[in-house]
């Protein structure tokens, strides 16, 4: 485990040969979970990544592929209603980019190739 100056956690999860092993969250100074992610062989990140609002809600979460996301990338607003959502590919967007407004109803849709606009 790790502390802030102050003593509250800051990131905790096991280590395997002094490396970190299996899920790690990382804390706000409220105790709440900032960033939750999996580890595996040698700093590797593997799993769903996810990503929280100092509130505690989630923020947003994305398959992560030997430390590279890969597959539907969503965003929420602080009431859990989905307000973006892309596929990523290799950390680069690659299909649909979805913007929602905040009662979750489409507003905007682009098309991506390697990270580049299809217009």
């Amino acid at each position: 485990m790790y502390y802030y100056e102050t003593g509250e956690i800051k990131e905790k999860g096991n280590f395997k040969y002094d490396k970190k092993e299996g899920i790690w969250q990382s804390y706000f100074k409220n105790g709440n979970i900032k960033i939750e992610t999996s580890y595996y062989l040698d700093k590797q990140i593997n799993g769903i990544w996810k990503k929280f609002y100092e509130t505690g809600e989630l923020m947003c979460e994305c398959p992560v592929v030997d430390n590279k996301f890969f597959g539907d990338y969503k965003q929420y607003n602080k009431y859990n209603v989905l307000v973006y959502k892309c596929f990523m590919h290799d950390n680069m967007k690659n299909g649909d980019e979805i913007y929602y407004d905040k009662q979750g109803k489409e507003i905007i849709k682009r098309q991506y190739v390697n990270n580049r606009e299809i217009k």
